[in-house]
Formats: C-alpha cells, sequence, structure tokens
C-alpha cells in the first residue's frame, strides 16, 4: 500500500470540519491488509481522530451548519447549535444567529502567524464570550474596525491545546443576524 495518498490528521480534521460546516456526512474508510488486519497507519489516524473528536464532540455532534459556513479566507468553519431548539423544525439545514440562543464553533485550520484569530463575520456583543473548546481557558473579544471581532491565543501555552493540528473556539452571546444562507 502506498501511504503517501492517506491523508495526514490535520487534512483530515479539515474535512471534516468543512463538512459538518456545510451540513454533510463524513464517511471513513480503513481497509484491512490481505491478512484481514487493520494497518499501523489506519490505527494510528483512527485514534488520534478519536482524540480529537473527543475534545471536541460538543462542536461536531448535533450541531449545524451556521449562517455562514467558513469565514471570508476559508482558514475559520463554523458549525453551531441552539440552547433550545424548540419551536424550530427539526430538519433545518442550518442555525439561525440568536444572541441569547446560538452557541457557534469556530474550526481553525491554520494557525495564525501572528496568534491573532479574525472572525469578521461574527458580531460580538457587550456579553460575547471565547473559549478554547476542550478547556476553560477563556479568550479576550475584541472588536475588529470592519464590525467583526478578534482573539488572540498567544498566552496559551501549546500543551494546553486539545490538538495542535486545528482549534476550535466557542462563542457564545454574538449579536444577532437576521441572514438565510440559503437565499442569494
Amino acid at each position: 500500500m502506498d501511504i503517501s495518498g492517506v491523508l495526514s490528521l490535520k487534512d483530515f480534521i479539515a474535512e471534516l470540519a468543512i463538512t459538518i460546516s456545510t451540513g454533510g456526512n463524513l464517511v471513513m474508510n480503513f481497509p484491512p491488509d490481505k491478512n484481514g488486519r487493520v494497518l499501523p497507519i489506519f490505527e494510528e489516524r483512527l485514534r488520534d481522530i478519536g482524540k480529537f473528536i473527543g475534545a471536541h464532540e460538543e462542536a461536531i455532534y448535533t450541531t449545524k451548519p451556521w449562517i455562514f459556513q467558513n469565514d471570508t479566507d476559508s482558514t475559520i468553519w463554523y458549525t453551531s447549535r441552539l440552547r433550545n431548539a424548540s419551536g424550530f423544525d427539526p430538519y433545518r439545514y442550518y442555525n439561525p444567529q440568536q444572541e441569547n440562543n446560538t452557541i457557534i464553533y469556530a474550526f481553525v485550520l491554520e494557525w495564525p502567524i501572528d496568534n491573532i484569530v479574525s472572525m469578521p463575520l461574527i458580531i460580538p456583543t457587550r456579553k460575547t464570550t471565547i473559549t478554547l473548546l476542550g478547556t476553560n481557558i477563556s479568550l479576550p473579544v475584541v472588536l475588529d474596525f470592519d464590525g467583526g471581532m478578534e482573539t488572540s491565543i498567544a498566552g496559551i501555552s501549546a500543551p494546553l491545546f486539545p490538538s495542535l493540528d486545528v482549534f476550535v473556539l466557542k462563542i457564545e452571546y454574538a449579536a444577532d443576524q437576521n441572514v438565510n444562507p440559503l437565499e442569494d
């Protein structure tokens, strides 16, 4: 088997984030060798994928696409959940942005060179909070000049991140936005 065709963990997680941010499902194929055994490279990937999902399951399971699938540079992809989904169609394609109801999860696929994560599509309020998912670490909310927001990860040492390949931010209490992604 040519392992050059096997996705790296980072590439797999990016594929996972993009897939769930667009409302899709991801099927993984880990074929056994001719003796019916799972190859060590696949065992390693499965173990690492399991660790990532375990630390970030809140942003993966039972989430829906947010009103924006990704930020302008395509290195941040969003999922979301509602605190209270009563009154909403359970088969809706996306979650609306409601300040007191919507939780946004930002999958950051590329480590920012300056340790600043810019999210120009999220409008903060005085109540907006950002947490590094998989930890209890709160991050600062800074209003961006363009109306969005940004945060700094500079003060967090690398071992505190659940994953160094991709990290996930949990954003709560962002401003209401009346956007329907299904309309042009």
